[in-house]
Order: C-alpha cells, then sequence, then structure tokens
C-alpha cells in the first residue's frame, strides 16, 4: 500500500471521517491488487488490462467524455486546478442542489402518473 494512501487515510481519521479513511484504504489495497496482477502478467510476457463492463464500463465512459468537456471548456484537468478546498466544496454544493433540483422534477413526473 502507497504511502501516500496511508497518510491520506490517517489524516481522514484525524478529522473524524471513519467511512472516507476506509474507502481511501479499501481503494488502495484493490489497486495494489491490480497492480500485481498486471506485473505478474508482464511477468509471463502476457498484456493484462482489467476489463469493465456493463454498467460500471459506461460510467467510466461518461466521466472520459466529461474530463474532455471540462478540458475543452476550463483548459485544466480537475487534478491540475488550483481551486482552494472551501472553492471545491461550493462547486460540490452547487451541483449537488442542481441534482436535488432535477430528482425533485422527476419524482413530480412519475406522481402525475
Amino acid at each position: 500500500m502507497s504511502m501516500q494512501a496511508m497518510k491520506r487515510a490517517s489524516s481522514m481519521l484525524n478529522r473524524g471521517y471513519i467511512q472516507v479513511a476506509d474507502e481511501i484504504l479499501r481503494d488502495a489495497i484493490v489497486n495494489e491488487a491490480l497492480n500485481n496482477k498486471a506485473d505478474n502478467a508482464r511477468e509471463l510476457g502476457l498484456d493484462y488490462e482489467p476489463t469493465v463492463s456493463g454498467t460500471e464500463s459506461r460510467v467510466c465512459a461518461d466521466i472520459a467524455k466529461r474530463q474532455q468537456l471540462g478540458l475543452a471548456k476550463y483548459g485544466t484537468s480537475v487534478q491540475d486546478n488550483p481551486l482552494s478546498l472551501r472553492e471545491w466544496l461550493q462547486h460540490a454544493y452547487e451541483e449537488t442542489l442542481d441534482k436535488a433540483v432535477y430528482l425533485r422534477r422527476a419524482i413530480e413526473e412519475i406522481d402525475k402518473q
């Protein structure tokens, strides 16, 4: 497991975010397992690419499309964007409000039927 993942998880634990710390550690373990699998395949002269199928693959494709739109619109990736944590949280909050509106609209449409 990477030292970076352990530091991030520790930081979240210190702030009381136990579930977030757990997710960080689980992701690190899965990534390590996938990397080991890829390394083992290479040692055997095989190509290994983890495959994602079904709903998960469509979500991954949607994320890739959104990233391309974001790069075109803002000229930078999320990773390289210099916004402060406060600004990121404000963006997430506004997106969540939009989501609430969309959900309410859909519920009202179902209730009309």
